[in-house]
């Protein structure tokens, strides 16, 4: 499944920059913009026109995590990834002329997508690299990929940064020597999302972005007395919304609540809880998972870390919030928003990961708590939100968009 918006509906500041970028192959450039102002569908647009400009281009495409490498190797043009037989005739000419002393791989003419870990193992040198999520890499990740290219070109948000290894914003274009564009319009949050980021996080720089058409859609906040009822809740609502092949998504902090969810809704089916095996990495085997799941019926499946297939819109996406980074569906759950809940040890990261699990939904958005609400959910008011009390006999109405993200 291609999440390519097509170029027409791209707006006038989008196309703009890009028409900038592509006007100034020996520049680097720095794309700032909020959470569903259209970055990645940006550096896609490079890649694609860049690329048409001069097919022998050498381009890598560099993605945080192994989900959102799928995500752009699902939305390039697979005749654009095939390797050229013929000799580059760059446009940015020999990017090698004065990078003799560097000891690199030169790759054939075509593209990669690869996340950054795996350049950082076994870097090649390119024409032109295109980076999304850009605030999590370190100054050691961006000084090799700043040395392995011709152009530069990367993305993100620092509202968006949930790790500690990233640099500040003004040192990263500095050491890469880049002009800052910025996207200043929301395309894809609805307008209930954008007011309740602004409820919890008054500080954060949202309200200063423009907004286009967006969407009025409610978002749902469940509350329950029994965890069962919760989670047989979150079950259902989503399994409603893959059934009509609605993207769908479920976030949780951090893996072992993912483990604890599953467990139950397996339980509650009357199936026997998912007996944790390893991979050879000594790390859990959510493969097994995924089958398991399968095999009992459910429609679920564990994405993230080189597991799930993104694409497959008929399943339910249990994702960690660090794993949601970069992605966007039509529909996203957050389980499990309790008063005890834990969402980082860090305050500030806590705070930036909540912001990215509030803004990964084009569409609907459920809040879901047990007991007592987390103290996020209490800052939110009333009339942003619908409320519904557990258990309830009511069916899901399910609600679509078309197949495009910012």
């Amino acid at each position: 499944m291609s999440w390519l918006l097509p170029f027409a509906k791209l707006d006038a500041e989008q196309r703009d920059i890009i028409n900038r970028i592509l006007s100034n192959p020996k520049q680097n450039f720095f794309i700032q913009g909020f959470a569903g102002s259209g970055k990645s569908i940006l550096l896609l647009y490079i890649l694609i026109l860049a690329k048409q400009q001069n097919p022998g281009l050498r381009v890598c495409v560099v993605g945080y995590t192994n989900t959102l490498v799928d995500m752009f190797n699902a939305s390039i043009p697979p005749e654009m990834k095939k390797v050229s037989s013929f000799k580059s005739s760059s446009l940015f000419g020999d990017i090698f002329s004065d990078k003799s002393n560097k000891r690199v791989t030169t790759n054939s003419c075509g593209i990669e997508v690869k996340t950054y870990s795996a350049f950082e193992k076994s870097p090649s040198a390119y024409d032109l690299i295109l980076v999304d999520e850009v605030q999590d890499l370190s100054e050691k990740v961006l000084s090799l990929l700043y040395s392995q290219c011709h152009q530069l070109i990367v993305a993100g948000d620092g509202a968006q940064s949930i790790y500690n290894m990233g640099m500040p914003v003004a040192a990263m274009v500095s050491l890469i020597n880049a002009v800052t564009v910025e996207l200043k319009i929301l395309h894809r949050l609805p307008n209930k999302i954008i007011e309740i980021v602004k409820s919890i996080f008054p500080h954060n720089q949202l309200e200063q972005a423009s907004r286009s058409k967006l969407r009025n859609v409610d978002v749902v906040l469940a509350s329950s007395l029994d965890v069962n009822e919760e989670i047989r809740y979150v079950f259902e609502t989503a399994s409603s919304y893959a059934n009509s092949r609605v993207s769908t998504a479920i976030l949780l902090p951090q893996k072992k609540y993912i483990l604890g969810l599953m467990d139950t809704i397996l339980n509650l089916h009357n199936f026997d809880g998912w007996q944790l095996k390893t991979n050879r990495f000594g790390g859990d085997d959510f493969d097994d998972l995924n089958s398991y799941l399968s095999k009992c019926g459910l429609n679920m499946q564990y994405l993230g870390g080189g597991y799930g297939d993104l694409n497959d819109a008929s399943k339910v996406h249990l994702l960690t919030y660090h794993s949601a980074k970069g992605l966007d569906f039509e529909t996203v759950l957050l389980p499990n928003l309790c008063a005890d809940v834990t969402i980082w040890h860090s305050e500030d990261i806590a705070n930036n990961l909540f912001y990215v699990a509030l803004t990964r939904s084009r569409l609907n958005l459920y809040l879901c708590y047990t007991n007592k609400p987390h103290p996020y959910i209490t800052r939110i008011p009333d009339n942003l939100l619908r409320v519904v009390e557990l258990p309830i006999q009511k069916q899901v109405a399910v609600e679509t968009s078309e197949d495009y993200f910012f």
